[in-house]
């Protein structure tokens, strides 16, 4: 096994353990044609919380996440750091969506999409004044009774 593939997996391995912000960046994204590895926990909020049911109990909501640890692990790249996003959404009990904007070593406008308790991120963003197309896709655990206001995050992607 190369070094490069060690410290990729010694990395994530200490991102999915570790609930301290460790920032580290080293290289760009990578040109080639395999995505680079992303891999994040964290925690957000809506508000105002998302509704219980009926399934027609919608709101406007403003959404943040920060992560921390938020890792990218590639060919060309190793970033561990903390990241957020902020953004305006619609949801409902079962389902949601809204856009807003990645901000940290990763910048840039995502798109989501909710469905039940998987929250799916797409986009353009770019580390190190490189670009890609991000893909995320979230577990979410909510923490706080009806109406949900917070929640966990476990999330894990890839960057074109």
């Amino acid at each position: 096994m190369s070094t490069t593939k060690r410290i990729r997996r010694r990395l994530l391995r200490l991102a999915a353990g570790s609930s301290v912000a460790l920032p580290l960046c080293v290289g760009v994204p990578s040109a080639d044609a395999a995505p680079d590895v992303i891999v994040a926990v964290g925690s957000g909020t809506y508000s105002p919380g998302i509704p219980g049911f009926p399934p027609t109990n919608c709101v406007q909501t403003t959404i943040t996440i920060g992560f921390s640890p938020f890792v990218v692990a590639g060919a060309d790249l190793t970033l561990l750091g903390a990241e957020t996003f902020a953004g305006n959404g619609f949801e409902c009990p079962a389902s949601g969506s809204g856009s807003g904007l990645f901000n940290g070593p990763m910048t840039g406008v995502a798109s989501y999409i909710r469905s039940a308790d998987v929250m799916t991120f797409s986009g353009s963003v770019s580390i190190s004044g490189a670009s890609g197309s991000l893909m995320l896709v979230c577990t979410i655990n909510p923490t706080s009774a009806l109406p949900t206001a917070s929640f966990l995050v476990t999330c894990h992607g890839a960057l074109n």
